[in-house]
C-alpha cells in the first residue's frame, strides 16, 4: 500500500511540474474577438471590415480582387 501511494504521489508531482512547465495559450480579449465582419464580393471570404478594401459600395479582402472585379466591369 505504501508504494502504491509513493507512486500516485510521484505522478501527482510530475503531472504538476509538467502542466506549469508549458505556457499558457493566451486568449485573445472579447472585444478583439468580436467586431464587424463583411464579405469580399469578389471571393465572398469573410474579415473584419476595418481591413477591407473599399471601392464605392464593395468590399474586398484586397487591392488585387478589387482590380480583378474592376477589369470584369463590375
Amino acid at each position: 500500500m505504501g508504494r502504491l501511494i509513493f507512486w500516485g504521489l510521484v505522478a501527482f508531482l510530475l503531472w504538476r511540474w509538467w502542466s506549469r512547465r508549458r505556457p499558457a495559450v493566451a486568449r485573445a480579449p472579447q472585444a478583439l474577438r468580436e467586431g464587424t465582419m463583411c464579405q469580399c464580393d469578389h471571393c465572398g471570404v469573410y474579415f473584419p471590415v476595418e481591413e477591407a478594401v473599399q471601392a464605392g459600395p464593395r468590399h474586398y479582402c484586397c487591392p488585387a480582387h478589387r482590380l480583378a472585379d474592376e477589369a470584369r466591369g463590375r
